[in-house]
């Protein structure tokens, strides 16, 4: 049985099943040996070597030589321009969190555009009903009769109230939909390119320091555990002393 497991390199699970640890920790060995031999075995033959093409090639590789003459090597952190393993981490942190927030920053843009665009289509209609309502106060003002003009002295002008104008938003909302809407589209892009910019800056600064935090918290639990396991090892050590004493 063991001569067939060698020649295959192979165990059937039901029969590993029934060993105990060391019978398999015996035969992981005996194949682990086999494997070894037949590697050597490998190795001492004159295996068939790979067809290359008779073409000489141009192709060279040349290594840099250091001061004696043998293969130049860099070992990072020894120059003085390298950066230490912090410094590379926390690239890496930084940029990781600037993906994100640019991430966030792309979703929120779209929710935006589409917020922005049903208050255009609104701002539209609202103008449209405006001037609607204008134009009917002026048609009723020009076909006044004359006769109805000298009968009665015309009342003292009335401010209308336009139902349209009850839910009209702010200043600040008003300018703001004009400027949107009419006038100066391209400052408002660039607003927005801005408030983008700002935005995920803050979020990158935000989700970096959460990085950190959460490596600092895994430090801190690592240093605990190890802690605590050398508590305990202390705490077995002086347990064993106390049962030889007595």
């Amino acid at each position: 049985m063991l001569q067939q497991i060698l020649n295959d390199m192979w165990v059937d699970p039901e029969l590993l099943a029934e060993l105990d640890e060391s019978q398999k920790q015996t035969l992981f060995c005996k194949m682990r040996e086999e494997q070894v031999r037949r590697w050597k075995m490998w190795d001492c033959s004159d295996p068939p070597k790979p067809p290359h093409s008779s073409r000489a090639s141009r192709k060279r590789v040349e290594f840099l030589l250091d001061a004696q003459g043998g293969p130049w090597t860099w070992v990072m952190g020894e120059h003085p321009d390298d950066k230490s393993i912090d410094t590379i981490m926390e690239e890496e942190a930084r940029e990781a969190a600037r993906r994100l927030a640019e991430k966030e920053a792309q979703t929120l843009r779209i929710s935006m555009e589409a917020e922005l665009t049903e208050l255009l289509e609104l701002n539209k209609k609202q103008r449209e009903e405006i001037e609607v309502a204008e134009q009917r106060l002026e048609a009723e003002d020009i076909y006044c009769s004359a006769d109805e003009l000298k009968s009665f002295s015309r009342p003292p002008p009335v401010a209308v109230h336009n139902p349209l104008k009850r839910d009209a938003p702010n200043p600040l909302k008003r300018d703001a939909l004009q400027e949107i809407s009419f006038n100066k589209p391209h400052k408002v892009s660039q607003r927005v390119a801005l408030w983008e910019k700002r935005l995920m800056e803050e979020r990158t600064s935000e989700i970096y320091k959460k990085i950190q935090k959460q490596k600092q918290d895994a430090v801190k639990k690592q240093k605990k555990l190890r802690t605590n396991r050398n508590n305990f090892g202390e705490n077995k050590k002086g347990k064993r002393k106390k049962l030889k004493v007595r």
